[in-house]
């Protein structure tokens, strides 16, 4: 539901389109999310709105977002040391409900403290809640993984987990090549709105994993981002070729 704010936003400068009925439709997409009570989907939300706020002034965003990692990681690794709590400790206070916020917390550690020994490489398989294992060395008090990361890790391990952190980098290196061609306040503003989906929706899978019928639609947003820089790039082309041509308005006026 939060993916659908940047989407509908994407849609600003389409004659369609009116500001009224932008505004509705994100206003009906907060209330959705908001009455489903789910802290991961307002999480979602707020990164999302916050990237997109940014828009009038992108070259702040890289910044912005190397001081947040460079907070982050030292809140994680040096905060619990020091008596504070580490980053995402802090991040689950926000959670709309403590006990899910503290199962959270519990899933991490139990991953990272002895849950994946031995099983690194290829993982336990299809395992999790309400799922039969297939491996009887998995034997977790966590089986709800509500973390998309920490559920890649224990059914692929890392055979399966590299690869998709791999096609989430490339999937950024895209929207790149798509920022950097895009030319015209539309194009600008479509690929803006995608960076903030994309972005927003990693952030939040580190509190929830998208199933079912939301997984189909994750990687088939996955897709359309991976072809929109070819899709910018094709119209700043076009204007390329366009502004090589003679200006065939002035053809047959005598000079």
């Amino acid at each position: 539901m939060a993916g659908m704010i940047p989407i509908s936003a994407a849609l600003r400068f389409d004659p369609a389109w009116s500001l009224r009925r932008g505004i509705a439709a994100g206003f009906i997409f907060l209330l959705g999310m908001y009455t489903g009570v789910s802290s991961g989907g307002l999480f979602a939300a707020l990164i999302m709105l916050a990237v997109m706020a940014f828009s009038p002034v992108r070259p702040l965003l890289l910044p912005v977002i190397a001081c947040t990692l460079l907070i982050a990681g030292t809140m994680q690794f040096v905060g619990p040391a020091c008596g504070l709590p580490s980053f995402t400790e802090f991040v689950t206070r926000f959670s709309l409900d403590a006990n899910s916020g503290a199962y959270r917390m519990g899933l991490v550690g139990e991953a990272f403290h002895g849950g994946m020994r031995g099983h690194w490489i290829f993982g336990y398989g299809l395992v999790g809640l309400g799922v039969e294992a297939e491996s009887g060395a998995f034997h977790w008090s966590h089986t709800d993984f509500v973390n998309l990361y920490i559920y890649k890790l224990v059914v692929y391990g890392l055979v399966g987990m590299v690869p998709y952190l791999i096609m989430i980098g490339a999937t950024f290196a895209r929207l790149g090549v798509a920022i950097h061609y895009a030319m015209d306040r539309e194009s600008a503003w479509l690929t803006w709105c995608f960076l903030s989906l994309v972005l927003g929706w990693q952030i939040a899978f580190l509190t929830v994993s998208p199933m079912t019928q939301f997984a189909t639609l994750y990687y088939a947003i996955l897709g359309i981002v991976a072809g929109l820089s070819g899709l910018v790039a094709g119209s700043y082309d076009e204007r390329e070729d366009a502004a090589l041509l003679p200006n065939t308005a002035l053809q047959g006026i005598p000079l």
